[in-house]
């Protein structure tokens, strides 16, 4: 029986590989890292590239629109692509010209076969030349010359479908974040930096993640990158308390923990290093999670600071700017009593009997020092006259610039403690950091030293929690420079708040 039947392959027409640069969030940047991963997989120690500007081309040849187009001459002193593959065939043909093969290990980046569709099938024209071949292909049709004299290493030259600008800066962006483990590399002649010329302050496993640990750099940022085999794959945006970018390193697997085109995390580990990074913000020390109790909050009868005409009026401005000793001598009764997280507590009646005012407040406390209780100075109970004085300064000025800013709701002051924090608006709570923390030894000192510096230190700190108080529509520095220079016209034209800061710099607290 003769077979009648007629055997194809599928076939792609010449555009489909540069439609598939739309499956790439930045592919000039994806471009760049792929075939500089192929260079160092390759273990190369010296890397030359050499980017200049091109004829533009027509995409459409019915559209007045032009693209522009840069040559790229990439070359390494690597292992090189014509060496036998073990199977009967050469790398650059079994390999390196075959989607879906590869021949990296498992430590090496990738292993998805891939790569090649972006590094030179998707552009305008490009040539291979590796060992004695030398392959010239445009899209995805190429031809092959051989015997040529032997080169050591491969050497590409890459016609693509962009500026010599564009594709220059996205080259550097991935080399600065890349280890490079020793490799030089040259772009235009000039030496370009890599990982290796940034500072670091430290590197530290990931708690509960065994395929990725983190380390965080001295640059100033707010980036995240994200890395495999100490190469970058892609920075995505972390959290605006983050104050330096940090590096997370995948040890495990590439292919297990990104996505085929390794722009992003899969989903499952992108979920658990955010998890981890959300309690990283918090504090840029934390990098566990504590069972211990963090938040304590210490109560009166009564809520917290009013401010506006809701109708629960417990602490008027005017009666604390008739005489800052009476604030003082509330919170010396605070002290005296201690506090307690029973809203029973009879300490407005305590205070009453007292004759200081028949409302106390609510005081918030937020620890975030790890393993570390919050000093005795500052809970109530055992206040010194110092922190007294300091959280009647900080009441005081929360109740003015609150009026000044139209606020209308109640606030609750407090204390919070966490290493990088001068204060914190957490849920109706205007917080201060009256501590610094040492990041070698964790000596506790107080940060503030009195006087009228302090004074305008609190109050700048006050102005910002309440941009964070009037809500994220209105979190930006206009708002802010706003609100600062109103807050400033009004201090500087008001005698009674002049007045109340003078006094309250020279003012003994009753105890």
């Amino acid at each position: 029986m003769t077979d009648d039947r007629e055997y194809f392959k599928v076939e792609t027409p010449d555009d489909y590989y540069q439609k598939e640069l739309d499956a790439y969030s930045r592919w000039q940047f994806a471009w760049g890292r792929e075939i500089g991963q192929n260079s160092l997989d390759a273990g190369a120690k010296l890397i030359v590239i050499k980017v200049t500007e091109s004829d533009p081309i027509k995409k459409n040849p019915d559209s007045e629109w032009t693209t522009s187009t840069c040559w790229v001459e990439w070359d390494d002193d690597g292992i090189g692509m014509d060496r036998p593959d073990g199977e009967g065939g050469i790398i650059v043909f079994s390999k390196f010209l075959v989607l879906g093969a590869s021949m990296k290990k498992d430590g090496d980046t990738g292993g998805f076969g891939w790569a090649k569709k972006l590094i030179c099938f998707a552009m305008i024209e490009w040539h291979i030349r590796t060992g004695t071949l030398h392959i010239h292909g445009k899209g995805g049709t190429y031809w092959v010359e051989r015997n040529l004299p032997r080169i050591e290493g491969t050497s590409m030259r890459i016609r693509v479908p962009d500026s010599a600008r564009r594709i220059k800066s996205e080259i550097f962006k991935w080399l600065k974040w890349t280890d490079t483990k020793g490799c030089q590399v040259t772009l235009n002649d000039d030496k370009v930096p890599t990982f290796a010329d940034i500072e670091v302050k430290g590197t530290r496993s990931i708690p509960n993640i065994d395929w990725a640990e983190m380390t965080v750099t001295e640059e100033w940022g707010h980036s995240i990158i994200t890395r495999a085999n100490g190469q970058m794959m892609g920075r995505s945006s972390g959290s605006i308390d983050q104050e330096r970018v940090v590096v997370i390193d995948v040890i495990g697997k590439s292919k297990d923990y990104f996505t085929s085109n390794r722009d992003a995390l899969k989903g499952g580990a992108k979920k658990e290093i955010s998890s981890f990074l959300r309690e990283l913000f918090k504090n840029p020390r934390r990098i566990s999670k504590t069972d211990k109790p963090i938040v304590t909050s210490y109560r009166g009868s009564k809520g917290a600071i009013s401010i506006g005409n809701d109708g629960q009026a417990s602490l008027e401005l005017d009666t604390v700017l008739s005489s800052p000793g009476i604030l003082l001598k509330m919170l010396a009764a605070l002290n005296r009593i201690g506090g307690d997280s029973d809203p029973d507590h009879a300490m407005g009646d305590y205070a009453h009997e007292d004759g200081i005012l028949p409302d106390c407040f609510n005081v918030h406390i937020h620890n975030e020092m790890e393993g570390h209780e919050v000093p005795a100075r500052f809970v109530p109970g055992t206040w010194t006259k110092r922190s007294i004085e300091l959280m009647a300064k900080w009441c005081t000025i929360i109740k003015a610039v609150g009026d000044i800013v139209g606020y209308n709701g109640q606030i609750t002051p407090g204390w919070v403690f966490s290493p990088g924090v001068t204060a914190m608006w957490k849920g109706g709570c205007i917080l201060l950091n009256p501590i610094s923390i040492d990041e070698m030894t964790w000596a506790v000192t107080d940060r503030l030293s009195g006087g009228p510096d302090e004074w305008n230190k609190l109050v700048v700190s006050v102005i910002h929690e309440f941009v964070h108080a009037f809500g994220k529509d209105y979190h930006d520095s206009s708002f802010a420079v706003e609100m600062g220079r109103l807050v400033a016209l009004v201090f500087d034209n008001y005698d009674d708040l002049s007045l109340l800061q003078d006094e309250f710099c020279t003012v003994e607290p009753v105890i």
